[in-house]
This record gives structure tokens, sequence and C-alpha cells, in this order.
């Protein structure tokens, strides 16, 4: 089954026989749950009819919801419908699952006043929606072991315990994403999962969204 985006404009080229020639015709293309509901339409465009097989443009927006459509194509002359096509197949829309343009990120490790011996990591990233729809994504800030480069570990608290960050941006938009700290300490604080931050040790950190697109990793 062909599959759109919500909104997507196409334009459907219909092979149309009408007899006899020479007829002022229009053809409507339109998609619904049955031939007697017309969710979206193309409108009835003019074509004059040959008496054999002519292509016919028509132009159409597709649905704003997700959803699976029939197809139907009508034929009138003089204001009457003559003929009634059934497409062969149906017309999915589904919601594109598009991501965020990620920056490199900026990592800064500081010191942690109430355990000195333990750092706190503060991660940044530039994010930007280089698509003409908006798109929405939820976002975490994660780390890896030096030693384990490619195995992540996302957090846990968010701003005081939310677990995912939620961002949209508007087409051409951009957002300058900043982590939460890290605390680890002698008071027993832990804001996340992430790691001890001791003198000397680095860590990858990097930001990642629900699909699984993330940013690069900085060793720090």
């Amino acid at each position: 089954m062909p599959q759109f985006a919500p909104n997507e404009a196409k334009t459907a080229i219909a092979p149309i026989i009408a007899k006899p020639s020479g007829m002022n015709c229009e053809a409507e293309l339109f998609l619904g749950p049955d031939e007697a509901t017309k969710v979206v339409t193309s409108g009835r465009e003019p074509f004059v009819s040959t008496g054999a097989e002519k292509n016919v443009s028509l132009p159409i927006t597709m649905p704003g919801a997700p959803g699976t459509f029939h197809g139907y194509i009508d034929v009138f002359a003089g204001g009457f419908r003559f003929l009634a096509y059934i497409l062969k197949e149906d017309v999915v829309i589904a919601a594109p699952t598009l991501s965020f343009g990620f920056g490199t990120p900026v990592v800064t490790i500081e010191a942690n006043k109430q355990a000195p011996a333990w750092g706190v990591a503060r991660v940044s990233c530039l994010l930007t929606n280089p698509h003409n729809v908006t798109v929405t994504r939820r976002l975490r800030c994660c780390w890896a072991y030096s030693t384990e480069p490619s195995t992540f570990y996302c957090n846990r608290a968010w701003n005081g315990g939310i677990t995912e960050f939620e961002l949209t941006l508007n087409p051409g938009g951009s957002y300058a994403l900043v982590s939460p700290y890290y605390y680890y300490g002698a008071d027993g604080i832990e804001a996340s999962n992430s790691p001890l931050i001791g003198v000397g040790k680095k860590f990858y950190y990097r930001f990642q969204d629900d699909l699984g697109n993330s940013s690069p990793a900085v060793l720090k």
C-alpha cells in the first residue's frame, strides 16, 4: 500500500477511458472510509475525452490524521457521473519519524562543593530542526565509560526527577539544551545514574532521542 505523510501534497495520474471522444468531462479523486465520505478530494478536474485511454492529473493533499483510506475516482459529463473507479490499493497516512539535527556537545566538569573529591558534569548541545514540519522528540543525556565507548547509560533524573526532556521545534528552529548537574558526594545525594566523576577519570557524553538518534560523543 502506498504510504504518505499527513498533509503531503501529491498529484495522481489517472488513466481514464471515456467515450465517445470530444466530451467535456471532469474527474475527481477522493479518499475516505467509503465512497459516500470524502475526507480529502482533488475537486473536479476538467479534461476532454479521446475515446481511448487518457492520463488525467489529479492534485490532492493527503489527510492530516494518520490512518488507512480507500481511494475513489469519479468521472462526470454534463454534471452526471458516468464512470466510477476504486483504487486497487488503499492509501496509508503515517506520521513521519523525524529527528533533530544534533550539534557536538560541550562538556564542562566543575567541582562538587559538597564533596570536592567528585566532579559535576554539565553537558550542553545545540539542537536544530532542518525539516519543513514541526518535530517533537524526547531527549536524554547519556554517558559511557572511557573503556567501554559503545555502551551508553541514560540519566534517570532530569531537573529534579524528570526522566526525559521533551522538546518541540518549529521548522528552522533551534534550542540550546543543557543537561542537569550530576551530583555525587559524601551527603549521599545521587541526581542521576551518571558515573562518579573522580579526579583524573574520563567519560563519554552525548544526547539521545527516543528514536535512538544521538549527537556525537564527547570524551571529557
